[in-house]
This record gives structure tokens, sequence and C-alpha cells, in this order.
């Protein structure tokens, strides 16, 4: 989120920390990270993976951090997602994941890499899939 969000004024605090310092970012390093939270359950389904999680319940980390089901919230979901901030002027990316992770899609992650991509150039984007990874671990 930092990567693409870093010049939203709506986003940032400057009475925490150095407002006098950029909170830019040089470059993003993303492990398994969630994009578009009303797309995961589908996406999961859609991935075969073992025990998926269940995104769109009221108790599901997304809607805990948004404070409402995310089926309710379409809205705070869209602000909550990196993609709706991307610019040209972000950093590279390195985006790592594994196709077996049963609690954050990697289709996101894919989808997340080729808009950086067209939003970027695609030099500035490197998209690694780890084949029998799921959600991190010692791997």
């Amino acid at each position: 989120m930092v990567g693409t969000s870093c010049d939203v004024k709506e986003l940032e605090n400057l009475s925490q920390g150095n407002p006098e310092e950029s909170i830019r970012v040089q470059a993003v390093v993303d492990w398994f990270g969630p994009t578009d939270s009303l797309k995961m359950d589908e996406q999961l389904k859609a991935s075969g993976v073992k025990n998926p999680m269940k995104h769109s319940t009221p108790d599901s980390p997304e809607s805990k951090l948004l404070g409402k089901n995310l089926e309710d919230a379409p809205e705070l979901v869209k602000e909550a997602n990196p993609e709706t901030y991307l610019s040209a002027d972000d950093p590279a990316f390195l985006i790592q994941h594994g196709p077996e992770d049963n609690l954050v899609t990697y289709q996101g992650s894919v989808l997340l890499a080729r808009k950086l991509g067209q939003a970027l150039g695609f030099g500035k984007v490197s998209l690694e899939l780890f084949p029998d990874i799921r959600h991190g671990g010692p791997a």
C-alpha cells in the first residue's frame, strides 16, 4: 500500500513522524500482499487451494480492518486496495507469491504486477511465483 499511495494526501498524517521528509519509498518487496478483498473468495475458489480462507465474513481480517463486512462496504474496500492509487511515479516492485496460498490469492499479485507494469513500465516490476508454496513459511 505504501508503494502506491505515498502522495495521497487523505492517507497522510503529517503530525506523525517528520513532516518535512518525504514518505515515498524507493522500492517495494511484496510478499503475499492482498489487493482487492472483494475478489479474494472467488479467486481462492478458482485456484482450487485446500482449506481456503473465507474473506466475506464479518470476522475476517479485512472486514475487521474496515469495521464492516466487505460486501457492505465496497467503497472502503476500494480505498484499502493498493491498485486504487497506482501512478506512473510509483517505485519499482518485486512481488513474490505462492500459488498454493490459501489465505491471500496469488491471482491478486498477478493482476497487481500487470497493472503496475502498465503504469510504470514492465522493467520496474518483477513477479515471482513459487510452486507448491502456501502463505509465507520457511520456503
